[in-house]
């Protein structure tokens, strides 16, 4: 109980006024939004947001979107409504939860609606006396049209060099019947003093094209 009781206290440093969601569900009446942007070396540019809220101590409910834009206008569009319960006792050293959700997928000459399936699981652990943390998603998005199914497999490990930095790396696998793509996306976070956001900033590596990454994430 104890060591648990630890790793409950490691992860409430470390994520706080975080993005990363994995199993952690947010606290009764608390919320999270970040604005993210994505600039490729082709100026294609991508935006997204992101939020969530808890409903109740085991209710958290959500939402993305995602919009690529270039110089030809507005090109793959996402967006996802969701609600993220827990799998088991929260005082466990890994922790697990699941989502549900419904969304919108624009992309490849398809326009579909989707049914979304999640499954997390997550640890905080000590290094080099150190806070740090580990997550493991995997997805399945199933259109009700013409679209190929998406699977989505995210890994993420993370560490609070400081009181505000941290540092992550994060790799992200999507695989449907038409191709697979896999990103590296090394990132540092600063949280100022006294503030209730953070920054990232970032890069992603996908297929030998770079991208620099810039988000504002914030609690409230």
């Amino acid at each position: 109980m104890l060591r648990s009781i630890g790793h409950i206290g490691i992860l409430s440093v470390v994520l706080s006024s975080s993005a990363i969601a994995g199993p952690w569900l947010r606290e009764d009446g608390k919320g999270f939004l970040s604005f993210s942007s994505e600039i490729h070396a082709s100026t294609d540019v991508e935006g997204g947001g992101y939020a969530e809220y808890g409903l109740t101590p085991d209710i958290t409910v959500g939402g993305k979107i995602n919009v690529e834009m270039g110089p030809l206008g507005i090109g793959d569009q996402e967006l996802l409504a969701f609600i993220r319960r827990p799998i088991g006792p929260k005082e466990k050293r890994w922790l697990a939860a699941y989502e549900l959700g419904l969304g919108y997928r624009r992309g490849a000459g398809a326009n579909d609606a989707v049914a979304y399936l999640g499954f997390s699981v997550g640890r905080g652990f000590s290094l080099w006396d150190k806070n740090g943390w580990m997550t493991f998603d995997t997805s399945l998005e199933q259109p009700f049209g013409a679209s190929s199914t998406l699977y989505k497999f995210d890994s993420t490990i993370g560490l609070a060099f400081h009181e505000h930095w941290k540092a992550m790396m994060q790799v992200f696998i999507a695989a449907s019947e038409d191709d697979t793509d896999i990103t590296l996306a090394p990132s540092v976070i600063w949280s100022p003093a006294n503030a209730k956001s953070s920054y990232q900033f970032g890069l992603e590596l996908e297929e030998g094209r770079v991208s620099a990454r810039l988000s504002l994430w914030r609690d409230f």
